[in-house]
């Protein structure tokens, strides 16, 4: 162990989910000696949100089995249409270089599902350009780190866990070392090249608080205890690096009030908003349920969720909604009658019962009676809405047909749509305009670049793979 801490790396890189894992292995593949830091034990926690991946967006000629073309300017289009404030060189370079990153995962044994596999529910445009990973985050994340040390590269290259970063040398724009804390010990750690991909700050629940107040008590954390986003404050506020984005604005879906307070992933998100009321604790509603497809407007519900009383709310459907979406981790609350559903919830938070009942009546009226009766389709927007304050644009049902359901709803978080400002070598950026000499960031350290105004669905992924090999060829390509 001795012998990690006492040479100088070629590349340190900080982190170990998918963005971090693509650099060290492309920085593996050109030969260097490379030392991945990740804060987390070995075992299911480490990884950081990559964990939780399924999809990589990618431009493509129709080869791939997905039956139509995506074409760049098909991509490129759609994220300055979601994105308009993003670094357009960057969005460019993401674009144009993503087949080839599928290209270079596969030649890393990563395998995707030769098939369209994106309903239009969740995003028509991601029906022509998603690449599902075989196995998921999970296999992914084991694949890369089987191909880091495989063979003669594990002389080279090595990953260590429980390895915090929490402190970071640079002088005159040039990194020099890290300071690690390793199993309660600080060490020092010298490198050529830092390479920040540990993600941003979701589990930072000091920083939140500052950011959103006592809504961090009911605040799941979506992703990892362990993302705290140490080197991310390092590099702002100890040496004045650049930010990107808005650190007041957050991918928050809504999550189930019973989930546990961290990796609460998306195995506790209630996909049933959509085909149902969400209401307050006062028992109103306070949003339209399905203003467009259902992954245009999941990720701001826990954005909502934070500005009514308590922070808290309920989501409310009845069994012809069953079937229609996939069901999350916890059952619902169930009841023969409104009146018992409307009790029941009172366990919850509920202050009034009364009021959630005429709610539900007052939307049950509103509800064209000529279509109540049509089932729900979620590959189609049907635009059967229910003239109410707020409005429902789509799928305005009657909650009418027993058993009754609800989910109690937190919100959550995925991460903040801020982090730091990279050039198109993924170089870190001083507020000077100039960048660090040997200091790369990648994934969601540096996502807000690309995503600063909406997330799109198999971008984060996709991004922490390209700008992780630019960066482990320091501006490069293989």
């Amino acid at each position: 162990m001795n012998s990690i801490f006492e040479r100088k790396w070629d590349f340190i890189v900080v982190g170990a989910g998918n963005a971090a894992l693509s650099a060290a292995n492309a920085a593996c593949d050109r030969g260097k000696h490379v030392l991945v830091l990740e804060a987390a034990p070995e075992g299911p926690y480490s990884g950081g949100n990559s964990r939780f991946v399924e999809v990589f967006r990618a431009a493509h000629n129709g080869e791939y089995g997905h039956g139509v073309k995506y074409t760049p300017e098909d991509y490129y289009y759609y994220m300055l249409k979601t994105n308009p404030d993003s670094d357009k060189e960057l969005v460019r370079i993401l674009v144009d270089r993503s087949i080839d990153m599928i290209k270079w995962l596969t030649r890393h044994n990563i395998k995707f599902v030769n098939e369209s596999i994106i309903d239009k529910q969740y995003d028509p445009d991601m029906a022509r350009s998603g690449f599902r990973i075989l196995g998921g985050g999970t296999m992914l994340l084991h694949t890369l780190r089987k191909e880091l040390t495989k063979g003669e590269r594990g002389n080279r290259c090595r990953l260590l866990y429980n390895a915090e970063v929490i402190d970071i040398e640079i002088e005159n724009r040039e990194f020099k070392s890290v300071t690690v804390n390793f199993n309660g010990k600080h060490i020092k750690v010298y490198g050529d090249n830092l390479i920040i991909a540990s993600g941003s700050f979701a589990a930072n629940l000091d920083k939140l608080r500052q950011i959103m107040g006592d809504a961090v008590d009911v605040l799941k954390i979506r992703g990892s205890r362990y993302n705290k986003g140490i080197p991310l404050f390092v590099m702002l506020e100890k040496y004045d690096a650049m930010g990107y984005g808005d650190m007041h604005k957050f991918h928050s879906p809504a999550a189930d009030a019973r989930a546990p307070k961290f990796d609460a992933g998306i195995a506790m998100r209630p996909d049933v908003i959509p085909y149902g009321i969400v209401v307050n604790k006062k028992g109103l509603r306070f949003h339209d349920e399905a203003p467009g497809y259902w992954l245009t407007h999941y990720s701001k519900w826990g954005g909502w969720i934070i500005e009514q009383p308590g922070h808290i709310a309920f989501s409310i459907f009845d069994k012809k909604a069953l079937g229609v979406f996939v069901p999350p981790y916890l059952p619902p609350v169930t009841a023969s009658t409104l009146e018992d559903l409307a009790t029941e919830l009172t366990k919850y938070g509920l202050e009034n019962p009364k009021q959630l009942i005429e709610t539900i009546h007052t939307f049950n009226n509103a509800c064209p009676r000529d279509k109540a009766h049509l089932p729900y389709d979620p590959s189609e927007l049907d635009h059967i809405s229910a003239n109410t304050d707020p409005p429902k644009s789509n799928y305005a049902r009657p909650i009418s047909t027993p058993p009754f359901y609800a989910y109690p709803l937190s919100p959550s978080l995925t991460f903040v749509y801020y982090s730091l400002k990279i050039d198109k070598a993924a170089r870190v950026v001083h507020k000077s305009g100039n960048p660090f000499v040997n200091v790369y960031a990648t994934g969601e350290t540096m996502f807000s670049n690309i995503t600063p105004n909406s997330y799109v669905g198999g971008v984060g992924i996709a991004m922490g793979t390209t700008f992780g090999i630019i960066a482990a060829y320091e501006g490069g390509w293989p």
